[in-house]
């Protein structure tokens, strides 16, 4: 075997420095060396990997210190434990968010290690930064998505729960809960049992039986109870979660409230039956009509209307009946064809007023409404024609405006100050006299409270008044007070005051009427002061 020549000292160590400088250039990570002798520490050597991540030449590295790549978003803690680090000289790891040249943002985790002479001091820091940013974007579109999903699971419509094969529940949402009547998901899972949930308790055992089979459920309906002890129905799309080593470690999916399907459902069972009773026990006229616009079904009210009790309209258009009619009854049904096309156009109800004549003589209000119907491919199927009499609601609207007209000109004209008021003491609206008497606009009262109108040692008389008016404890009250004038005089009023009542009977409104009394106010005050210089005078005559 041939011998190998052996080299010097210095030639091994310059050997052993290429191959670490090699080494180092070769890394993926980002090296960095500081010279720890030097104040503020600077950059002696990086390698290629440090000057790829951060995107600096070395000649823009070397010879500054590393704090350069921070920026805005830089984590201040962290920044603070490198500076520990640094001040103690010991080994420190975090991760930061550094800045690049062109000013992006990359994370990296960095670790610093002091490297000593043989005496033990601290010659050097070595820093190494591995470019994780591909991690942290993936971290944080995972918790995106977590979040997402969490805000799905909880603001879902649908039950969304997880049960042990014994039935417990691992997990539900809120709407899990309010389905089956509990407070919370906390007190469903801790109090609800999806073996003891069945109305039907052999549903259980139908339920393990057909998964178990298939290892799915879909729209598995059932009655269950409820926390109170009541029931409802449900749909469940359900399927089995097992091991790798096929082990039934737990069942999710999702629960469907199907109540009022199933209501609707047993209502459809009866529709043969109620569908006539109804139709000819409503007071408004009904007709349904084909796609053809023929005459299918009438109700009491209708044929009424039309006085065809005995006439034979089945199977005949509107234009057909209107032919052979009289002219009270062709005026109607031509009045009634005539919004046909714009219902079928615009796919939806219609709504038309108009004066429809009577059998007996004059004409009544009446709200037609048209209700298009199409079959599921968008065909025409039929119409629903619905006329209300409207005649007393229209009277009632016109007397209302009549009667808000008069009260308008009463509030306008009297010569009595007048305000409507909150039950607070906002005013909503002053008349004339009220604005005259104060010294104020409409606009300059207008939202504003009456304790700013009143006298500051009779404001709270009034609020007292206003308070027993709004309870409903009174429903009027009358009082003397005085009010502040724009100009600071004061006047005097006789204040009467009554509750106004909703439609609900609570009252939300307060009608004061505001006499001006300070003319009678004076003279009664200069009545008293004469009196008393009289009896002063007769006193001194004796």
């Amino acid at each position: 075997m041939p011998g190998r020549s052996g080299g010097s000292a210095p030639n091994l160590i310059e050997e052993v420095w290429r191959l670490y400088d090699r080494a180092l250039a070769a890394t993926s990570n980002g090296i960095a060396i500081a010279d720890a002798t030097q104040p503020d520490l600077p950059v002696i050597y990086c390698n290629p990997a440090f000057e790829k991540i951060t995107g600096y030449d070395r000649s823009e590295i070397v010879g500054r210190n590393c704090r350069f790549l921070q920026g805005p978003d830089t984590d201040r803690a962290a920044i603070d434990r490198i500076r520990v680090a640094l001040q103690e000289q010991h080994d420190c790891k975090v991760v930061l968010k550094n800045y690049r040249k062109d000013g992006t943002p990359f994370w990296n985790e960095f670790t610093i290690s002091p490297v000593r002479d043989s005496n033990g001091c601290v010659t050097h820091f070595i820093g190494v930064q591995a470019d994780i940013t591909d991690r942290k974007l993936a971290e944080e579109a995972l918790q995106q998505a977590e979040t997402k999903y969490r805000s799905i699971f909880e603001n879902a419509t649908e039950g969304i729960f997880q049960t042990a094969p014994d039935g417990r529940y691992l997990s539900a949402n809120p709407a899990l809960a309010r389905i089956y009547g509990y407070d919370s998901p906390a007190e469903t899972i801790a109090k609800c049992s999806a073996a003891e949930l069945y109305a039907d308790r052999a549903r259980r055992d139908e339920f393990v039986a057909e998964i178990t089979k298939t290892g799915s459920l879909k729209e598995f309906e059932s009655r269950v109870y409820r926390k109170d002890g009541s029931t409802t129905w449900i749909s469940e799309n359900v399927r089995e979660v097992r091991s790798s080593s096929g082990e039934l470690l737990y069942y999710e999916g999702t629960v469907a409230e199907i109540a009022d399907r199933k209501q609707a459902e047993a209502a459809l069972r009866d529709r043969e039956y109620w569908l006539k009773t109804a139709i000819d026990a409503v007071p408004d006229a009904i007709v349904l009509r084909d796609s053809e616009g023929r005459w299918s079904i009438a109700n009491d009210c209708a044929l009424k209307l039309l006085g065809w009790e005995t006439a034979d309209y089945q199977g005949k258009t509107t234009a057909e009946l209107a032919a052979a009619a009289g002219a009270r009854v062709r005026e109607i049904l031509l009045a009634w064809q005539e919004t046909d096309a714009t219902t079928w156009e615009a796919r939806s109800i219609t709504s038309r007023s108009q004066t429809i004549p009577l059998p007996t003589g004059g004409s009544n209000w009446f709200e037609v409404r048209k209700v298009p119907l199409f079959n599921p491919d968008g065909s025409r199927k039929g119409m629903v024609v619905a006329g209300r009499d409207m005649t007393q609601e229209v009277e009632a609207e016109a007397a209302l405006r009549d009667s808000e007209q008069r009260f308008r000109a009463i509030f306008e004209r009297s010569a009595i100050g007048m305000a409507v008021t909150t039950p607070d003491g906002t005013a909503i609206a002053t008349n004339p006299a009220f604005q005259a008497m104060l010294g104020r606009s409409e606009s300059e009262l207008r939202g504003t409270s009456i304790d700013a109108w009143a006298h500051p040692e009779d404001a709270r008389a009034e609020r007292q008044l206003r308070q027993q008016l709004a309870s409903g404890s009174q429903s009027a009250c009358q009082i003397e007070q005085r009010y502040l004038h724009k100009d600071g005089s004061i006047r005097w009023g006789r204040l009467s005051a009554w509750a106004i009542s909703s439609s609900q009977g609570t009252p939300h409104l307060i009608l004061e009427m505001v006499e001006d009394i300070t003319d009678r106010k004076l003279a009664e005050s200069a009545l008293v002061q004469n009196e008393a210089k009289v009896a002063i005078a007769d006193s001194q005559q004796f």
